[in-house]
């Protein structure tokens, strides 16, 4: 049943005053008649509410709720106010208070201020400036998995034209996490300035927002592609509404209810197509036009991708490459091109690649995970060698010209015919190959 407000009850009394039924201004007020009429006949006769000669239970705390509403800040323009929650806790604490957290509440209602409501802000940005990144989550009908499956779904929109990759993963590991981005971008063609995150793991490693501590080894990716990470703010899905609406579309128009897809390919390549059909009908609110025709002008100010765009890989870590150039990494040890030795490198751990990078170039690859604790690949000590040439192009330059600071490192020893013959061109594979190899080559360079 509605209750009667002050306000309501004057309305009443004068409607009826002037001639309308007691009924039908019942019914528009939405109160039963008998209600009103015993409204109307207490207000005539002065009657009032013995409640309120009641004293209330936090009149004896008054002095310290009075100190508690001086200490807030309401002008919205600071911290927000404290939760009634915590005073209350405090009262009961140090005062012995006994009444309920209502009595509080409604004690510091009909003193405190309004709090000031700050008006949210509502941002457009220009054309190849950002896109929004995130996880969502939606159960797939899939055979190859085993039918209904939840499944993790990345989503990656354009901040400015509205259209995004949506790419469905088994899981949502750092391997998947830039797997996603790769694809996202293949999509967009081309890379954004900025990528504005959520503050998951795979992108900060501590911290939220503008004091996030990111993740080494998405910052490695970042700086490799070009872009800037912006992780939101905690707690704020405001900062990356553009890719919250899209969760949405998860679990709407893209997906339908009771699909079924033979494999995960099939749902992938099924959801592209959709999202390209939808963005031909769908307008985008700031350029007035379709969705598709603003990625094709925003797709002409993306940074171009680069070829070929990098492995997923899930470590990253740096390495001074010492005067054996061996470098360290998960348990083993691998060599690196000579012309490296007293450089840092970047080892990053790729599925089933241990990548040794200089400079953002990929100047050697060893296998990942294999038993041998010691992989060394001669042509890393060799001068004109695929491995030491990459290494010089990643220093110096392809054309020769010296990049980067400090002498050239002369080329090691080279080997004698005999320690040629026997020396493993890669140490990981040499267990594969017969003796007997070996025996003919060295009685061949013996005269």
């Amino acid at each position: 049943m509605a209750k009667l407000s002050e306000r309501e009850l004057v309305c009443a009394e004068v409607l009826v005053g002037k001639g309308r039924s007691l009924r039908q201004v019942a019914r528009d007020l939405g109160v039963d008649e008998s209600t009103l009429r015993y409204r109307l006949r207490r207000r005539q006769a002065g009657a009032v509410d013995g409640r309120t000669k009641q004293s209330e239970a936090c009149a004896p705390f008054e002095d310290a709720i009075n100190a508690w509403i001086e200490d807030q800040d309401w002008s919205g323009l600071g911290n927000r106010p404290e939760s009634v929650q915590l005073l209350y806790e405090k009262l009961v604490r140090e005062h012995g208070f006994s009444g309920s957290y209502k009595s509080v509440v409604r004690f510091v209602r009909r003193r405190a201020p309004l709090p000031a409501v700050r008006p949210s802000r509502r941002v457009e940005t220009r054309p190849g400036a950002q896109v929004q990144v995130d996880w969502a989550t939606r159960r797939v009908y899939v055979h190859e998995l085993g039918g209904n499956t939840a499944l993790p779904v990345f989503l990656m929109p354009l901040s400015h034209a509205r259209y995004g990759s949506m790419r469905f993963y088994r899981d949502a590991t750092m391997l998947s996490w830039l797997d996603a981005h790769n694809r996202a971008l293949e999509v967009l063609g081309g890379v954004p300035l900025t990528v504005r995150i959520d503050n998951l793991k795979t992108g900060v490693k501590r911290g939220a927002g503008a004091w996030a501590e990111l993740n080494d080894t998405y910052l490695a990716y970042a700086t490799e592609l070009g872009f800037v990470i912006d992780p939101a703010r905690p707690g704020r899905g405001s900062d990356k509404g553009k890719v919250e609406r899209r969760v949405q579309d998860v679990a709407g128009s893209v997906i339908r209810s009771g699909e079924r897809f033979v494999t995960l390919t099939d749902l992938n390549d099924a959801v592209r197509e959709r999202l390209l059909a939808l963005a031909k009908t769908r307008r985008n609110p700031v350029t007035g036009g379709s969705v598709y025709e603003a990625w094709l002008a925003e797709r002409e100010v993306l940074r171009p991708l680069p070829v070929p765009l990098p492995e997923p890989f899930d470590v990253q870590v740096a390495r001074r490459v010492p005067r054996d150039a061996l470098v360290a990494f998960e348990g083993r040890q691998y060599a690196a091109p000579y012309p490296l030795i007293g450089r840092n490198v970047q080892v990053r751990g790729a599925p089933g690649v241990v990548q040794l990078i200089a400079n953002g170039r990929v100047v050697h690859t060893y296998p990942r995970n294999t038993p041998a604790r010691l992989l060394i690949d001669d042509a890393c000590y060799e001068p004109g060698s695929v491995p030491v040439q990459a290494a010089l192009a990643a220093l110096y330059g392809n054309d020769g010209g010296r990049r980067a600071a400090g002498p050239r490192v002369p080329p090691p020893t080279p080997l004698g015919r005999i320690g040629r013959a026997i020396t493993a061109e890669r140490s990981w594979e040499a267990a594969t190959r017969p003796m007997s190899d070996y025996e003919a080559i060295v009685r061949r360079t013996i005269p």
